[in-house]
């Protein structure tokens, strides 16, 4: 019986350093997300190292290529709206909208991207994101009501498409 407690006392022993190892390990990682440690990047790198997918979009949402394709398509959607006038053709018209849903298309997979790698918190610190992010998801109203509610677009719609030509002054920022 003697021998028995022994034994017992030394496989709990063994599994109680085991769990104080476990811990400790629990403890070092919860140090790292202490707040006086904590600055905006290291949280998003240290998160993107624990899932593929954030580490993909966090490398994504850093590079200079996607930024300048990004760049690119503000370009490009405020050319488009400066184009729109009244009247306007048919086909331009077709052509408008097409090429807004394509631009409204990428500008949703960016804040994606960006809030998936980068986390929502290091996101949302950020004004110009902020900014974004109000634009696209007012966009992305724009297209539930006109194609999801089959609502011709009022004129409040095409007001908040207005809002989209805002997205110059982010460009502007990164002009030296």
């Amino acid at each position: 019986m003697n021998v028995e407690l022994k034994q017992d006392f030394e496989q709990n022993k063994v599994k109680i350093k085991k769990l104080l190892g476990d811990f400790q390990k629990l403890e070092q990682k919860a140090d790292a997300f202490a707040p006086e440690d904590l600055s905006a990047i290291n949280w998003s790198k240290m998160r993107a190292e624990d899932f593929l997918l954030y580490k993909l979009c966090l490398k994504i949402a850093l590079s200079p290529i996607f930024n300048y394709f990004i760049q690119a398509c503000i370009i490009i959607n405020t050319i488009i709206l400066s184009l729109d006038r009244y009247p306007i053709s048919k086909k331009e018209e077709e052509v408008h909208v097409y090429f807004h849903n394509i631009l409204a298309s990428i500008f949703f997979v960016e804040l994606l991207i960006k809030i998936l790698g980068l986390g929502f918190r290091t996101y949302w610190k950020e004004f110009f994101n902020r900014f974004d992010c109000i634009i696209v998801l007012l966009s992305a109203v724009d297209m539930l009501v006109t194609y999801g509610l089959q609502v011709k677009a009022s004129s409040a719609l095409i007001a908040i498409r207005a809002f989209r030509l805002l997205r110059i002054f982010k460009l502007a920022r990164t002009w030296p």
